[in-house]
């Protein structure tokens, strides 16, 4: 029997599971495929090779893993977020996004290079891109992190392995030039190892972060140079399960503000610290609730 090669007119069925091998009365058999390895299938039917990617910009720390987070609020406000161990950069046009370069007035041939940066506001290992410097060429479009702030307009400069820059050998700085900061959030409380156990949800110009172990965070876009982290604060729960037990009762000091929990026999520990329970049942469709601020003991905690 001579062997039948059927024409494939599209490949709009995807790739396939193998389960699905040989299930030819299925209507879209006929446009799937085994393997698409590299290509991108087209939504008119055909596949294009997937496009190569491009080095944009190290990493903060080149020794340590990162995620990458998108973050999409519209055709025109698209970005990729750098996740590492306590940080997050953002980058959008195939750049890194940066603050309003600020102007240079002087570098030094020396080790460490010195650079003149007329009221920088630069802290310890803020990172910069110099650009448009004329004599010192070395400087342009090269990162760098701040080793010592000397003054108001001055700061030392080191590489991001942490070596000083030696800039005896650079040409003569002449004139110009600007220092681009890195727009970064610090103090982010995700280690290296619980970034791929993070789960996140976007809307708007609001990011989720959420962890077992960690506390839910909220990161804001306010614009491209302005983003803000911070932690949700749960005013309606999430709570346990309710407390079936009639024999065990809390009493709150106050009705509002801050005060102590006292619970008529043992139920607190020192886990339940920034937990929210219900206190009461609902006045007018809302629920009496309180945090726990601290542990004194297991039948007295502060809120």
């Amino acid at each position: 029997m001579a062997k039948v090669t059927p024409i494939q007119t599209n490949f709009t069925a995807g790739e396939w599971s193998p389960k699905l091998d040989g299930r030819v009365d299925v209507t879209r058999y006929k446009n799937a495929a085994a393997k698409i390895e590299n290509f991108i299938v087209a939504p008119f039917g055909g596949i294009d090779r997937r496009p190569g990617s491009v080095w944009v910009a190290p990493a903060k720390f080149p020794n340590k893993k990162v995620r990458l987070i998108p973050f999409q609020f519209s055709t025109v406000q698209s970005y990729i977020i750098e996740m590492g161990d306590g940080y997050m950069r953002f980058y959008r046009d195939n750049g890194s996004i940066t603050e309003t370069g600020v102007v240079i007035s002087g570098a030094s041939q020396a080790d460490p290079l010195n650079l003149t940066v007329v009221s920088h506001g630069y802290s310890v290992d803020d990172e910069i891109i110099i650009q448009d410097v004329v004599g010192m060429t070395q400087l342009n479009n090269q990162r760098f992190r701040i080793k010592t702030v000397v003054g108001a307009n001055n700061v030392e400069l080191k590489d991001l392995d942490g070596n000083d820059v030696d800039s005896t050998g650079f040409g003569a700085y002449i004139s110009g030039g600007t220092a681009n900061k890195i727009v970064e959030i610090t103090g982010l409380p995700i280690l290296e190892s619980q970034l791929f156990d993070i789960q996140f949800a976007q809307t708007a110009d609001i990011l989720y972060l959420v962890h077992q172990d960690l506390p839910t965070q909220k990161i804001i876009r306010m614009s491209d140079t302005s983003w803000s982290l911070s932690e949700v604060a749960f005013t309606g729960g999430p709570f346990q399960p309710d407390n079936l037990i009639e024999s065990l009762t809390m009493t709150p000091s106050v009705t509002t503000g801050s005060g102590t929990i006292t619970a008529s026999s043992s139920f607190f520990n020192a886990d339940m610290v920034d937990a929210i329970i219900k206190i009461g049942g609902e006045v007018s469709g809302i629920q009496g609730y309180a945090v726990i601020d601290a542990f004194t003991n297991d039948t007295l905690v502060d809120m």
